[in-house]
């Protein structure tokens, strides 16, 4: 080998070391520090049955009945949410999974759901209040839903915020812990 090809080879194996070493440490995860953030959701895990309702335009609130089934999995490092809203009628109206883990990266939650067709991921934060609060951002709008854990109660607030910056609410809902976790 001439000096030359020697030189690069050695670039080479280099900058093949330094992206490994790159790619190695931002695959490093702490999950002790995943488990302990999550346990702090302790408080959703359980099956959960009540009502609610939501206004979506013009007219009179639709009312709802709701149930969530809320688990750990992973070992303790994913939440598992599967939440189900059914009409007056009894006609299956809502069909959600949500994913629930830890971000290290930013210190806070990062939610995963999934609904009508939809995906996507939304940060998910703790109040000062202690309430629990996921964002999202729909069409240049911001929705949040904030959740206040009260024992066996789970009340859940949806808000849309107006161009004028004030937010609206738009749904409600009201469960209660119908049995402990599995």
């Amino acid at each position: 080998m001439r000096p030359v090809q020697i030189f690069a080879a050695a670039l080479g194996g280099l900058a093949l070391f330094g992206f490994t070493a790159a790619a190695e440490a931002q695959m490093t995860v702490d999950v002790d520090r995943q488990k302990t953030e999550m346990a702090k959701l302790e408080g959703l895990v359980g099956a959960w049955e009540g009502s609610g309702w939501i206004a979506m335009g013009p007219g009179e609130p639709e009312t709802f009945t709701q149930s969530e089934s809320v688990s750990f999995k992973a070992d303790g490092v994913l939440l598992l949410i599967e939440g189900e809203g059914r009409g007056d009628d009894g006609a299956l109206e809502h069909d959600a999974l949500g994913v629930v883990s830890f971000d290290e990266a930013s210190g806070d939650y990062a939610f995963r759901a999934y609904a009508n067709g939809r995906a996507g991921t939304f940060p998910m934060v703790w109040l000062d209040n202690g309430d629990l609060r996921w964002t999202m951002n729909a069409g240049g709008m911001l929705i949040r839903y904030t959740i206040t854990l009260d024992g066996e109660t789970w009340s859940e607030v949806g808000e849309m915020q107006t161009p004028e910056g004030a937010f609206h609410q738009f749904y409600e809902s009201k469960l209660t812990r119908v049995a402990a976790a599995d």
